[in-house]
C-alpha cells in the first residue's frame, strides 16, 4: 500500500493529480485521463488514490459532488459500480441457489444456523424457504441448542441411561445425530461462528458447512481459519491464493484492497471502451460488457489451513 498520504490530502472537494498536461481524448489507456466521481468514507477515498497512484494515471478525481457514485465504506457490502451486487451479496445467492435450489433434497433438509446480528437476514431467508430448519443461537447456550436441534441430546440421554445400569463399567460413547439434514448454512462474523462451527463439527461429520467469507474476514491470521475446516465458502482458490499471500495486511483489509483494484481497473475499461470476457481480476475471473452489469459467479473453495499457503 502506498504510504505517502496523509488523510489531509482528500479534505479539498476536489482533487487533481495531473501527470502530463496533454487532455486530448486518446483510447489508448496510457494516454488516458482518467476521471472519477465519487462518493464514499475517508478510508477509501485514500485506497482509492493510492490504486490510480500505483498505476501511474493522469487524473482527475471529485469527492464532494452530491451526483457522485456512491460507495459504503464497508466495501465488501456495497453494490460497487458496475457490478450487479456486492461481494458479500453475490456468496449469499451462490450458497442459496445451490443448497435451496441447485441440490435441493426433498427428503432431507437445510439447516439455517444464524446470530441475532444477522436475525433480519435469517428471518427473510425463511419467508422464501419456510419448509427448513432455522435456529437463532444464543452466544451463552449455543452448546446446549446444538445439540438440541441436532438431537445429540437424546442420545446423551438414552447413554446416561445405560451407563447407569453399570456403573462399573467404562462405555464409550460418541452422540448420534438425525439424519434428515444435508447442509448447514453459517450466517455469524467471525467471533461467533470461531465457536459454533467447531461444535457442529464435533457433532456431525457428514454434513456439508457453507458460509461466506464474513465468518473469518475479521480473523487476524489465516492459521485461525482452522476453526472452518472444510467449510465451502464461495471465494475460489485463487482469490484465497492472493490473499496468503498478503502477510502484512488483516484478511478483511485485503479484501479491501483488491475490490478498489478490481473497481479502478474496470473504470478504466469503460473510460477507454476496452472490454473483453474473461478479464482476470482480483477478485475473480469477469466478463466487461458495455451497458451491463458484472455478475460474480466464484468457486466454492473448501477451508484447509494445511494446504491453505500452497493453493494452486
Amino acid at each position: 500500500m502506498y504510504k505517502g498520504f496523509s488523510l489531509t490530502f482528500f479534505l479539498s472537494s476536489l482533487i487533481i493529480g495531473i501527470v502530463s498536461c496533454t487532455s486530448i481524448p486518446n483510447k489508448d489507456p496510457s494516454n488516458l485521463k482518467f476521471n472519477l466521481n465519487i462518493k464514499t468514507s475517508d478510508k477509501n477515498k485514500e485506497l482509492i488514490i493510492e490504486t490510480i497512484i500505483e498505476k501511474g494515471l493522469n487524473f482527475v478525481v471529485n469527492f464532494d459532488e452530491d451526483d457522485g457514485f456512491y460507495i459504503q465504506d464497508d466495501l465488501q457490502r456495497s453494490n460497487l459500480k458496475y457490478f450487479c451486487e456486492s461481494f458479500v451479496d453475490a456468496q449469499r445467492k451462490k450458497i442459496e441457489d445451490l443448497i435451496f435450489y441447485e441440490k435441493n433434497d426433498k427428503v432431507k433438509k437445510n439447516l439455517i444456523v444464524y446470530t441475532h446480528e444477522f436475525k433480519d437476514a435469517a428471518l427473510n431467508l425463511k419467508l422464501k424457504n419456510p419448509s427448513h430448519l432455522y435456529i437463532l443461537l444464543d452466544k451463552d447456550k449455543y452448546e446446549t441448542q446444538i445439540e438440541k436441534i441436532l438431537k445429540a441430546d437424546v442420545s446423551k440421554l438414552k447413554f446416561s441411561e445405560i451407563q447407569r445400569l453399570d456403573m462399573n463399567s467404562e462405555i464409550e460413547h460418541t452422540p448420534r445425530i438425525r439424519n434428515d439434514i444435508s447442509n448447514i448454512y453459517f450466517i455469524t462474523d467471525y467471533d461467533s461462528g470461531k465457536s459454533i462451527v467447531p461444535v457442529f463439527r464435533n457433532l456431525s461429520t457428514n454434513i456439508n458447512f457453507y458460509s461466506t467469507s464474513q465468518i473469518f474476514e475479521t480473523a487476524d491470521d489465516l492459521n485461525k481459519l482452522i476453526d472452518f475446516e472444510n467449510t465451502l465458502i464461495p471465494i475460489g482458490d485463487v482469490l484465497m491464493k492472493k490473499i496468503s499471500t498478503e502477510k502484512d495486511s488483516s484478511i478483511k483489509s485485503t479484501i479491501e484492497n483488491f475490490l478498489i483494484k478490481d473497481f479502478i481497473q474496470i473504470e478504466m475499461m469503460h473510460q477507454t471502451d476496452s472490454f473483453s470476457q474473461n478479464v482476470n481480476l482480483s477478485t475473480g475471473t469477469f466478463n466487461i460488457s458495455k451497458n451491463k452489469c458484472i455478475s460474480r459467479n466464484n468457486d466454492l473453495w473448501k477451508v484447509k489451513t494445511n494446504s491453505l499457503f500452497n493453493l494452486s
